[in-house]
């Protein structure tokens, strides 16, 4: 059976942070590949980049990583009622495991149909470092206290904890050279002038 990771975010833009915390994932969790899934319209998140011009940063960061990918999301936004299915569907037959930033799972108990989640995909949290393992597994484990079910999980300590999308798109606003991004998605958010200004998908 093909062990299957599944990387939903925002991606905006995508980090080395966040090839970091796939590549490891990929070896720990012995990952046959693993695919980021661009989320069109994030519900936490106001005036993101269009989604074509995240989907296409995506593709040239794992262009030259032949266990990395990437696949596009049918709706505006993963649920685990219309998402779960449709990966299944995709990859039948397969593990799959779904990658999380740790602070994703202070947030897990609100998830709508929650229990289906985790009763069939296992979770890949990463750790950064305002968060402790411990810490991680408080939250993850609260979920067994309060709803009754158990989690199966892997916790993954991120190799660069400090990179993340927000910092960057301060540093491109500033005209300061941004930390962290991989050589072509620099090179197509120069092209395309992202982030130089507060227009959503400009």
């Amino acid at each position: 059976m093909k062990r299957i990771g599944i990387y939903v975010g925002t991606f905006d833009p995508v980090h080395d942070g966040h090839l970091s915390f796939a590549d490891t994932a990929l070896e720990i969790c012995h990952l046959d590949k693993l695919f980021f899934l661009v989320e069109p319209v994030p519900c936490r998140k106001q005036g993101v980049k269009a989604v074509e011009h995240r989907e296409k940063m995506v593709q040239l960061a794992t262009s030259n990583k032949a266990r990395l990918g990437n696949i596009i999301l049918e709706d505006t936004q993963f649920s685990v009622e219309r998402t779960l299915p449709w990966l299944w569907s995709r990859f039948n037959g397969c593990e799959l495991y779904m990658l999380m930033a740790d602070d994703v799972t202070a947030r897990l108990a609100s998830w709508t149909n929650i229990e289906d989640l985790t009763r069939h995909v296992q979770l890949v949290i990463g750790l950064r470092n305002a968060f402790s393992t411990r810490d991680t597994k408080q939250k993850v484990e609260l979920l067994y206290s309060t709803r009754g079910f158990v989690i199966e999980y892997t916790i993954v300590r991120t190799d660069l904890p400090h990179v993340s999308s927000s910092k960057i798109r301060q540093q491109i606003k500033r005209g300061q050279k941004p930390a962290g991004l991989p050589v072509k998605v620099e090179e197509y958010i120069r092209k395309q002038r992202l982030y130089t200004s507060s227009k959503t998908g400009s």
